[in-house]
Formats: structure tokens, sequence, C-alpha cells
């Protein structure tokens, strides 16, 4: 896009709806976020072009240029499985006295100085002698990608005459260009766009965005919908006491620290306040300088504990109330005690509400959350009115995911129309009292499957799934998963955190989801599959989804799979 065209741009849509959303991001009000986009505009005024920067030329042979020092890499970017033939040439080249060339790829370019060595020592050259071999890829700042690509290739050139390198991904200057100038523009969202770019690069230059970790397999209630405490549920001997130990869990938020992850949500297989070191957890997260967020069905959050929450601004808290009266909360949280614990959990959330407005602070951010399926479907308007009355921030009506213990309760076509009807008088309730809406149902409805109950169809089967650049789960048990359906990457009982994210069989099965429809069987180290029925309703297709409008707005998504 052209600086004056952008600038232009900028001028129409800056009106007073744009400059609210701005000063969300900037925690001011409107006439301090109209300060904030004039230096904005000013910044887009002196962001110069930085076509040309790359001044190096292309590779003179295509068919016989490196482009990884692994085979697996040369080999993704090639499309061929010639990286033992691309040695044996270069090796007679060498006998010859002839060149050898290097080809620059997005998928390869971070690598410049690993593809280098790898082939000066084809030329017997001891690359200990060299300083310039043992200097990391800065890929930090972003604005300054290309000036850091050329002065490596002009240092690098320095080493040997016979290696030369050469631009072989004819895409990779007008891709950095997009890069630099986003990271000038945004440059509050360089983590946001790191990843971003990680994913057209296919390598994690930072760790995921967010963070699930499960403390504590056990609940104190037992909900129908519930896929892990359903009663119908029988599990494994001692599957219920695993619990995280507290210095497990430091270790892990110290390489997330490390990582420049985002934020760390306790959440999982059971809920997070039975743990006795849950505030410990959420204090250690704030240390480190994370971003802390739980789900929790409420039912325990005394006063004393909402204080310390509210203290320490934990970011956001998500509550399941799968029910607007306490009749229907009765029906589905079977077993709860005391029988008045609706009621209970709204007051509780009220009492935290309370106590934040009088604090004056900003966080934590209530989002109340309404699993939604035959047992309470028609309580949509209900379920709007509390949350109104608990004073929550936001809300979102969330379908249930149907598996082999909760079949029953999947929504038959009667109560989707009923729930479809009932939607917008929710809807108007929550705008009338400004209580965010956070529309997932409304992507469920639109790719419902009325024999599954499925939600998400094939929608990332097509696209290609990038979970693995933004998101991991971490079970109480120290496994790491890249998505919320246990696909293991790695064991945390034995490894560190940061090893298992940067590791090659982590990058390779990242690419493999990338391409997802290439690589339906392919397995993980547990066994499970990359896709398989729970991918046809993913509990990541909100991030997903932002992931790829994202991509569209920083102008990277053609750079996708091109």
């Amino acid at each position: 896009m052209k600086i004056k065209t952008l600038v232009n741009l900028l001028s129409v849509r800056c009106r007073w709806e744009f400059l609210r959303k701005v000063a969300r991001w900037f925690r001011t009000d409107s006439v301090g976020a109209a300060s904030k986009m004039n230096d904005f505009i000013q910044t887009v005024h002196s962001v110069k072009s930085i076509a040309g920067m790359i001044d190096i030329p292309a590779v003179l042979d295509v068919q016989h240029v490196l482009l990884g020092d692994q085979a697996i890499l040369h080999e993704r970017i090639s499309g061929k499985k010639n990286f033992g033939l691309t040695i044996s040439y270069f090796r007679e080249r060498v006998k010859n006295k002839g060149i050898i060339e290097i080809g620059l790829s997005r998928y390869n370019f971070f690598r410049i100085r690993q593809m280098y060595r790898f082939c000066f020592e084809l030329l017997n050259g001891d690359a200990e002698r060299f300083k310039v071999f043992k200097e990391p890829f800065k890929f930090f700042p972003i604005a300054n990608l290309s000036k850091e690509l050329s002065t490596t290739v002009e240092e690098l050139n320095k080493v040997h005459p016979a290696i030369k390198i050469g631009l072989y991904d004819k895409f990779l200057p007008e891709i950095l260009e997009t890069a630099e100038m986003n990271a000038r523009l945004y440059p509050f969202r360089e983590n946001d766009l790191a990843r971003l770019l990680g994913i057209i690069f296919e390598e994690a230059f930072i760790g995921p965005q967010v963070i699930v970790l499960d403390p504590f397999h056990r609940c104190n209630i037992k909900c129908a919908h519930c896929f892990v405490h359903n009663p119908l549920i029988h599990h494994q001997a001692g599957f219920l006491d695993r619990k995280m130990n507290l210095r497990k869990f430091k270790e892990i938020i110290d390489d997330a620290a490390e990582l420049k992850t985002d934020c760390v949500i306790l959440q999982g297989d059971g809920e997070p306040l039975l743990h006795p070191d849950f505030l410990k957890m959420i204090e250690y997260v704030r240390i480190k300088g994370i971003k802390p967020l739980f789900f929790t069905n409420g039912s325990l959050l005394t006063r004393m504990i909402a204080e310390r929450i509210v203290e320490l601004e934990v970011r956001e808290i998500y509550c399941s109330l799968p029910a607007g009266t306490a009749r229907t909360y009765s029906s589905v949280c079977l077993g709860s005690s005391p029988s008045d614990l609706f009621q209970k959990t709204v007051e509780n959330m009220k009492t935290l509400m309370e106590l934040k407005k009088s604090s004056g602070k900003q966080f934590p951010r209530l989002i109340m959350t309404h699993v939604i399926h035959s047992m309470n479907f028609h309580e949509l308007v209900q379920m709007a009115e509390t949350d109104v009355s608990i004073g929550a921030d936001a809300s979102r009506f969330y379908m249930i995911r149907i598996d082999d213990n909760n079949g029953h309760l999947r929504l038959d076509e009667e109560q989707l129309d009923a729930m479809k009807k009932n939607l917008p008088q929710a809807e108007e309730i929550f705008r009338k009292a400004g209580i965010d809406f956070i529309s997932n149902i409304k992507f469920q409805f639109e790719n419902y499957d009325k024999k599954t109950g499925a939600w998400s169809k094939d929608v990332f089967l097509k696209e290609g799934c990038t979970i693995g650049w933004c998101f991991c789960l971490i079970p109480a048990l120290g496994d790491l998963s890249m998505c919320c359906h246990l696909r293991t990457m790695g064991y945390l009982q034995n490894s560190r955190l940061k090893d298992i994210w940067q590791s090659d069989y982590y990058r390779q099965k990242r690419i493999e989801a990338k391409f997802l429809s290439e690589n339906t069987h392919v397995s993980c180290l547990n066994g499970v599959k990359l896709y398989d029925e729970h991918c046809d309703h993913c509990d990541n297709h909100q991030n997903l989804l932002n992931t790829t409008k994202e991509l569209k707005e920083f102008g990277l998504y053609k750079f996708f799979k091109s």
C-alpha cells in the first residue's frame, strides 16, 4: 500500500468511534487518543519505502543451490528430495574449484550463518576462526530485518570467494518490506507481528501468546456437559488427584517469560481455585511480567480471594455459569451443594465486580461464559439478565462440544431455532448494559452440523491450523500439547518448556499443521493424529480466526501459503 494512500485512509476513518478503540489500546480517553493518532500519522509520514535495501542478486543456478543446512529444510524449500544430490554436486564443484551457491528464502534467511558455515566446512575451512559464524541472527527489532540481513550477507561474502549468496525467493524483499512497515507503524505490537511472521517464515521466533496451564484435576461440581467430571465418565486411578507442584509451575513460568509469552490461563480438567497454591501461582505469573487469567465456576471465589485477585490485577476471569435460573442450574450441575449454589455464585461475582469498582482499577475483566446444550438452550435471555445484574464486562454463549459421554445433550433443529430466535434479545440486553458480547456462537451457528453436533466442520482443514505458533496447553501431569486436544509435543517431567517449544520436532509439527489437509495422517508423540473428530468442534477456533484476520490486516496473508 502506498504511504500516501495509507495516510488518506487513516484521515477518512479517524472518527470518534475509531478513536475510542485507540483509546482502549493506550488506556486513555478520546482526546488523548486523538493525540496518539496524530503521533501515529506522523510516524506513517516518516516511514520510507525500503524496497531495494536488500541488494542481493538472484541465484545463478536454481537447480544446484543450497537452501538449508539440514535436509528437511532444504527439501521443504526446493520441493524435491535432493539434499544428498546437491551436496554431492557441491563436492564435485569444490574439486573443480567452482563456486557453490546459497539461496535465500523466507524459510531460511534467518539461518544464513548456519548455511554459510555448512558450505565453508565443505571447503574444509576452519569455521571456528570466524566470529561471524558465532553471532546469532538478530530478528529483533523487526523494523531492522532488511538491514540485519544485508549486513550479515556483506560480512559473510568476505569469508570465502567460492561461496556466493543469492536470492531464491523473489517475494522475500516484499515480505520484509511489509514486516518492517508494520513494525514501524505498530511498535507496541511487535510480539504479535513476530508470531505472524513466524507463521510465514515457519519458525518460532517468540513463545506462545497464550499458555493454558491445568493446575489440578479436581472439581467441586459435576456439570452434565463436562468432558471430565460428567458423572457418566470413569477415570483411571489417580487421574483426579493429578496436581502441578509449585516448583514445576515456576520453572514453566520462568521459561514463558523468557519466550515473551503474553498471558497464562489457569484452566483445564478441574477448578483452579481448589489448588492450595492457586494465589501463589497467580502472584508468580504477575512477578514475571505475564498477564494472569483463569477460568472458574465461581462458587469458591470468596471475598478474601476476590480482594487479592483485584489487588493483583488479574487480567481476565472467565466464569462458567451454565444456567440463567437456580432451577436449571441444579439440573445441569449435578449433585451441586448447597442447593443455593447458583445464587451464591452470582453473589460472588457481584462482590468481585464491586471490589474492582471501589478499587478504581481496570482489571480483572469478568467474562461470563455459558455452555449451551439441550438442558439450558431456552435460558439465553435469563443468562443475559443475570450477567447484567452481576455487572460483567463481557459475555459469551458457547455450544457444547459433543463427545461419547454427552451426546444426549446435542441440540436438535427445533432447539437451535429457538436459540437463534432468542439470541437477538439477549444481544440487545448486553448492548443496553454496555456488556461486550463475544460472538463465538455465531461462528458455531454458521458451521453447525445437525447430525454430529460439530460446529467448525472442515474450516481449518481447508485453511490450515496455525495454533502451533500462538498457543500451547500444559495438563497437570506435565505433557506439553500443541492444542486443546492433547497433541503432545514433549514432556516437561524431564525437559524445559523453552527447549520443547524451540525443538525441531515441534517446528515440523507446526508446518504439518499449517498444511493440515495434506497431513491428516500424521501422529504426535502420544499417538493422536493432527486431525481428528475433535477438530470438527475446535475449542481454539476464535484464536485461529483472529490469526487469519490479523494476517490480512498486516498485509501478510497473501504470503501465507504462496
